[in-house]
């Protein structure tokens, strides 16, 4: 690493108080962790149409009712 960048990284971290810092923590984690092998979107095609729009329309109340509370 950059010598310059994680000394500036340092002395504004230092700064947070802890509970943001634990953020910043938990961000450099994430950004350690090795991404997950995804599934080409083509592959997924095979599924377009499987759900009705009436049902998706339903499933789309539920969550706008779910995250209202």
């Amino acid at each position: 690493m950059n010598g310059a960048i994680k000394t500036k990284v340092i002395e504004k971290l230092e700064r947070l108080p802890e509970h943001l810092q634990r953020e910043v923590l938990a961000y450099v984690e994430a950004l350690q962790t090795p991404e997950r092998p995804g599934v080409p979107g083509k592959q997924l095609l095979d599924f377009a149409g499987v759900v009705s729009s009436q049902d998706v329309d339903l499933i789309q109340r539920a969550i706008d009712d779910g995250c209202r509370g």
